[in-house]
């Protein structure tokens, strides 16, 4: 065998992937209300606007709560202070604090849209201008935070300490459960090709503060994966069931999969 190991190499978590790939969670379900809004011979416009409304409630609701977590609520400073603070005001020589009260204010046209009298065509062009803004507004995001996030992260930051505090602390026990629940349902069903649930879970499984509060989360997991995606993700991971001693610690260094190939932020 030579000095390789045969045994494959287990991932390590990247715990800023919780806000990362909520953008993959929010991309996914816009997808999805989109194609609720696709007419055919089976589905009139009464009942595109049904299945659009159905899907709605639960995307703005998560919308909301990232947000959240990004800007602040309580003891939580959220993410956009905490770059600003460490990283240079980065957040804030981006503009990112500005940046989400368009976002609010395209809801609500959305909703307007939504209402007594509203039609399919006008639901159907204010949700485009919302999603185009909206993807927009993701990747100045990305463009601004990753680096510092990256950057912290090379320099041995507390990733963990500042996912719970900045962020998570923004949310209440029942957020968080709907935030979960959410966000892995949507992105095993918008994987592309990419362990985006896994590396999520990982990352729960590595924020978690003792073992209650894993088991919590797990089984929160555990409900929302398919039986099948739940074994790969346990599969991949240290101890699915495990926290603390058995798993690795929060980890600092690149996601790696069994063959040993790193992912990178944007991939993820």
């Amino acid at each position: 065998m030579g000095i390789y190991n045969s045994a494959p190499v287990k991932p390590r978590p990247e715990v800023f992937a919780l806000m990362r790939n909520a953008h993959e969670v929010i991309r996914g379900a816009s997808r999805d209300l989109a194609a609720a809004l696709v007419l055919s011979d089976t589905v009139d416009k009464r009942t595109a606007v049904a299945q659009f409304r159905e899907l709605w409630a639960p995307f703005i609701k998560f919308m909301q709560l990232h947000m959240k977590m990004e800007e602040g609520s309580g003891e939580a400073e959220g993410v956009f202070k905490m770059l600003d603070r460490l990283a240079k005001g980065s957040a804030n020589n981006a503009g990112l604090h500005a940046e989400h009260s368009p976002i609010a204010g395209l809801e609500r046209s959305v909703e307007r849209a939504l209402g007594p009298f509203g039609t399919h065509a006008d639901l159907a062009d204010r949700f485009r201008i919302f999603s185009e803004v909206n993807e927009a507004h993701l990747t100045v995001e990305q463009e601004a935070m990753m680096p510092a996030i990256k950057k912290l992260s090379e320099e041995g930051t507390d990733m963990r300490a500042l996912m719970r505090q900045s962020a998570f602390a923004a949310l209440s026990a029942d957020e968080t459960d709907f935030f979960v629940d959410y966000a892995v349902r949507t992105l095993e069903k918008h994987a592309e090709g990419h362990p985006r649930a896994r590396v999520f879970v990982h990352a729960l499984q590595a924020i978690a503060q003792d073992e209650a509060e894993w088991q919590r989360t797990h089984r929160i997991v555990q409900a929302a994966l398919s039986a099948e995606a739940y074994a790969q993700v346990s599969a991949e991971l240290v101890d699915m069931g495990a926290w603390g001693e058995g798993a690795y610690p929060p980890g600092q260094g690149p996601l790696m999969n069994a063959a040993g190939r790193g992912f990178c932020f944007s991939q993820i």
